[in-house]
Order: C-alpha cells, then structure tokens, then sequence
C-alpha cells in the first residue's frame, strides 16, 4: 500500500500573486515550498466537496489533505469521509499530464456530480504539474485522489 499525501492551501502565505486561488503545497522532501497544485485541478478539488456538500462552490476550505495513490485498492484507506476522485491519463503536454476526472465517492456527490454535469463537462482534461513524477517514475494510467478538508 502506497498512498503520498500533501497539504493544500488557500491562499498560501508564500505563493506568488498568480496563485492566490489556487491550493499550493509545501514538500520539504523535494525542495517544493508553495507549490501550485494548478488552478483547474483547484477548481475540481472545490467543486467535488460542493457537490459533497462539504463547503459551497464559492467558499472552498482554506487547507484540504489530498491523498492519492496509482492502487485501487489503497482507497479503502483513505482518512474517513474522503471525497474521492478517479483521474484516467488522457495526455502529456508542455510539462504537465493531463488526466479525465469523475467524482466518484460519495456516491450522493458522484450523483449530484452526474445530474448537474459539472466535473465531467468542465473539466474533460485536468492538467497536474510535473512534480507529479517526484512521486511516480512514469505517469500513473489512473489515479485516486482521496480530499478531506485538513
């Protein structure tokens, strides 16, 4: 079982002015302070604990944990209460990997998802940045995101 986890926060005391609405993390490991998670991966992030019911789409949390892992079956131990999220490769393009994102668990916010369009629609293509290979050699076919807000 290998599941990372990183911090997202929003705003990030040490982020640059273009990344105020974008979660950023701090990865001492890799020498990352204030790293962007990338705005649309952000926006998904945000619209998956709104669809949970967890926050509105226009307040999201200041911090949230992300834990994710290439395993399927490492998503029973994600932290009680996840939001989780399935992100299939899609492509690899100008340094960053583009994944498909459903909202998959709770399966009333995967509905709520569904019905309303939003994650599927809007986001066919997220991109993730580059130090997403701090983490795996290659990048992962299918990943799954596990968010709680920290």
């Amino acid at each position: 079982m290998t599941i990372q986890s990183i911090t997202g926060i929003c705003p990030h005391p040490q982020a640059p002015a273009a990344y105020t609405n974008c979660y950023c993390y701090d990865s001492p490991e890799h020498g990352l302070i204030a790293e962007p998670i990338v705005h649309d991966a952000t926006e998904a992030i945000t619209l998956a604990l709104a669809h949970a019911g967890i926050c509105k789409a226009t307040e999201p949390p200041e911090s949230v944990l992300l834990q994710f892992t290439d395993d399927v079956n490492d998503v029973t131990s994600f932290k009680d209460g996840a939001v989780v999220l399935e992100l299939q490769f899609n492509k690899q393009e100008d340094g960053f990997t583009f994944y498909n994102v459903t909202l998959t668990l709770p399966i009333r916010a995967a509905l709520n998802a569904s019905m309303a369009g939003i994650v599927s629609s809007v986001f066919p293509s997220a991109p993730l940045c580059e130090h997403l290979l701090d983490y795996y050699e290659q990048a992962p076919s299918t990943l799954y995101v596990g968010v709680t807000v920290a």
